[in-house]
């Protein structure tokens, strides 16, 4: 790490912490130093050099004296870690000022990488020289800019929603905690702040601000102007304290209010005294404001909205979803239920949204994935107390959970020792569906797995996976000695519904194994009446939920958190209501969510795969709830691996093989 060596002694206090960029001896150099570390092109002397630009150097970095010219841009030729940048935690207040801060107002990325990329050219940051008050001119670079960059980038590193990023940076962006809660639980933790931590309203909405502006600064480090869009409640006074904080950074900033600021009360009133008294300037909302600007910040409605919109509400967010320009939503998309995930008549459609204070239900649920879109959280300084009123009412299925139940096997394990899975399904025509859930449940780590299908298919089962032991069933009895020897069922995959069929689930559940049931084994099992069971799986998409609880699919998806506990209460066990967040009940456990997965996934034989994967997982786990959670994180896991950016098309077979890298944590990449 470079330092200027009068500061050297604050980052080896450790106030200074960039993440792993700081080590535990920075090595302090005069900024002068820096001149001395150039390169030409194409060279890489270092291989994990980070420039940590403290007000000290800021003006060096910001100087042609480390830059070359090139094709009328200049390029720094080292990665530098801007000093107001996203992931500088905790510094001191002297390395987040204005002065600092605007020294390099135009990374691309402010983020420290590893300076190993062949060739080091390509993670340079580039600094158009155009004038920043050239609305069209800068609108015009910064995509050509970043048409160029990822290029550059795509074939070394990852390429995330709306900024570049490496790999195997030292900052990758923070992963979200699991506890999700409900908005009523957030303000009374607001409230816990304010009168039992002793921390004001006001400097919380300045926290909000600032990490707001900072993810602004980070996503899209080019834009010169910004359009904040205000109302009347807190959300508003968040937006206009960002307003007053990005005019000190030299941002040029418009700020809209949807609501006459006259009516403002409280904090909100506050933050626009203040931001007139900076010389800023508040005008009534204008379209035509929104298109001038290169982000719009939704700062228009917060987490109290209950009914339906008015109409001025509405033609308010329809305006910021037509000015075609990136939104940045502070807390929750305006319009969104913060706590169902349903819009109300109308609901922005962020590009970013950066929630405050914890993770709101409603970003998880319904449609509030879609309105969301990256999702940032800012903690304010605030750590949820354990009390039993601040219990979460959802938790995130994470990476962190298949880590650390998936521990790596003794060198000397066996396949006895991993679990042998039976899938009991493929009936005639439906060879497939057994096929993907027997190959879901190896490469989810199930030592053996037997297919039990109709005779007619065992050869195409067979001839594809060899791996499978295909057993020709034709009577329920003979089921009895694979069941025997089984430690976990799946069934349903290929199924059918015909006697045959209600005659091997019957014999199924008839034992005592622990089960998977999927696909035609739930209609069979609604169609002849509810029964409970406690060690189960059941996996139903909404549809067959439908059919389960004698209701309609629209019913389904209208509330899926209730749906999910009316299945649970009814036929007990372990329930995965599979869908765009699958969610998954059991009995003394908060309801669990998984949030990964893609549209692409919306295809033939990927119940089917997830019936093996958790089938598999169970056989080695034991645990129906663990196998549950970590089988639909798996699942979907693979599924986004497998589909990139180009999910339209995806297989269910395609999944098979990342199954098996998502499955070994610790050896192979975690997704996020």
């Amino acid at each position: 790490m470079l330092a200027d060596e009068t500061e050297s002694g604050v980052a080896r206090q450790g106030l200074l912490e960039h993440r792993g960029a700081v080590d535990e001896d920075p090595v302090p150099l005069r900024s002068g130093k820096l001149i001395d570390m150039t390169c030409e092109p194409g060279q890489c002397p270092a291989q994990h050099l980070v420039v940590v630009a403290t007000q000290g150097i800021a003006g060096h970095v910001a100087t042609g004296r480390i830059l070359e010219q090139f094709d009328g841009i200049r390029r720094s030729l080292r990665p530098i870690v801007h000093p107001g940048a996203y992931y500088a935690q905790r510094a001191r207040d002297q390395f987040r000022g204005p002065a600092a801060s605007a020294a390099m107002p135009l990374h691309i990325a402010e983020f420290a990488v590893v300076a190993a990329v062949q060739p080091v050219s390509q993670s340079r940051f580039v600094f158009p020289q155009i004038d920043p008050s050239d609305s069209d001119g800068l609108e015009s670079e910064f995509l050509r800019t970043l048409r160029n960059g990822t290029a550059q980038l795509e074939h070394c590193g990852v390429i995330g929603r709306g900024n570049l990023f490496h790999r195997h940076q030292y900052n990758q962006p923070a992963m979200l905690p699991a506890a999700v809660y409900s908005t009523q639980q957030v303000r009374q933790i607001d409230q816990f702040a304010i009168h039992e931590l002793g921390i004001e309203g006001y400097e919380l909405m300045a926290r909000a601000a600032d990490a707001a502006l900072r993810q602004l600064r980070q996503r899209w480090p080019l834009a010169r102007r910004i359009a904040i869009v205000c109302g009347s409640g807190n959300n508003g006074g968040d937006g206009y304290v960002l307003g007053r904080l990005a005019q000190s950074q030299g941002l040029v900033v418009d700020v809209c209010a949807a609501v006459d600021p006259a009516r403002l009360a409280g904090d909100a009133a506050r933050a626009c005294a203040d931001f007139t008294a900076a010389a800023g300037h508040v005008v009534a909302f204008d379209a035509g404001v929104l298109r001038r600007a290169h982000v719009v910040v939704d700062g228009f409605l917060g987490t109290g909205l209950a009914d339906e919109l008015r109409a001025d509400a509405k033609a308010c967010i329809a305006a910021i979803n037509a000015s075609r320009r990136p939104v940045l939503s502070l807390d929750l998309p305006s319009g969104l239920d913060g706590d169902s995930g349903r819009d109300h008549g109308a609901a922005v459609l962020a590009d970013c949204t950066v929630t405050f204070v914890a993770l709101k239900a409603g970003l998880f649920l319904g449609d509030g994935p879609q309105f969301t879109g990256d999702l940032a959280l800012a903690s304010l300084g605030i750590d949820v107390p354990d009390r039993p009123q601040f219990h979460p009412i959802l938790r995130r299925v994470v990476a962190r959970d298949l880590s650390q139940r998936l521990q790596p096997r003794p060198r000397r394990a066996h396949k006895g020792q991993s679990g042998r899975a039976l899938i009991v399904g493929g009936g005639p025509g439906m060879p497939g569906a057994a096929r993907l859930a027997g190959e879901a449940a190896l490469r989810c780590g199930a030592g053996l797995v037997v297919v039990a299908a109709a005779p007619e298919s065992t050869a195409a089962i067979a001839a594809g996976s060899p791996e499978l032991i295909c057993r020709a069933t034709s009577d329920p009895g003979q089921l009895r000695d694979l069941i025997d020897a089984a430690d976990v069922i799946g069934v349903g995959p290929g199924l059918g519904q015909s006697a045959w069929s209600r005659a091997l689930l019957d014999e199924v559940l008839a034992s005592d194994k622990p089960l998977v049931v999927d696909a035609d084994a739930l209609n069979l099992i609604a169609s002849s009446g509810a029964r409970r069971r406690e060690r189960w799986i059941l996996t139903p998409h909404p549809g067959e939920a439908a059919r389960l609880l004698d209701v309609t699919a629209a019913q389904i998806e209208a509330d899926r958190v209730a749906a999910v506990r009316e299945l649970h209460a009814r036929y007990g066990g372990v329930i995965a209501l599979k869908g765009a967040g699958t969610l998954i009940a059991e009995a003394g456990e908060v309801m669990h969510i998984c949030d990964l997965g893609n549209p692409g996934m919306a295809t033939a034989g990927m119940g089917d795969v997830l019936t093996g994967a958790i089938a598999g997982l169970l056989a080695q786990l034991k645990e129906c709830g663990w196998a549950a959670r970590l089988g639909v994180y798996a699942h979907a896991a693979a599924g986004d691996l497998a589909a990139g950016d180009r999910p339209r098309g995806l297989m269910a077979s395609d999944l098979l093989l990342p199954l098996r890298q998502v499955v070994n944590p610790l050896e192979g990449v975690r997704p996020s």
